[in-house]
């Protein structure tokens, strides 16, 4: 029987393992799916705020303001269909929205 070179040999091994770019392609299958889900899922939230929350948020950051600047700062805040004048002072007090439920020493909500 004549002998055949090793070059012509038939592979019968099975490949192990996975390539590089079927790695990459899975990875970015799956970064594209989560990205839709979470923007979706951020989506949904958006709905579940309460109404004044937006008012607190922004007395909030008033009060912050006051405190940083050393500075009393007063703005109008509409919240939950109410129009207020709401003082922040420099010590951290919060004036004028004890109609929302805010504690005047905090500014967080009771």
């Amino acid at each position: 029987m004549p002998r055949r070179s090793s070059s012509c040999r038939v592979r019968t091994r099975l490949r192990a393992g996975v390539t590089l770019i079927e790695l990459l392609v899975v990875l970015v299958a799956l970064g594209a799916m989560s990205a839709v889900v979470g923007l979706t899922w951020r989506a949904g939230f958006g709905d579940l705020r309460t109404p004044g929350e937006e008012g607190v948020a922004e007395i909030l950051a008033m009060r912050a303001q006051a405190v940083s600047a050393g500075d009393v700062v007063t703005r109008t805040v509409r919240a939950e269909g109410r129009t207020l004048v709401v003082t922040a002072l420099p010590d951290g007090r919060v004036i004028g929205a004890d109609a929302l439920g805010i504690d005047p020493l905090t500014g967080r909500r009771r």
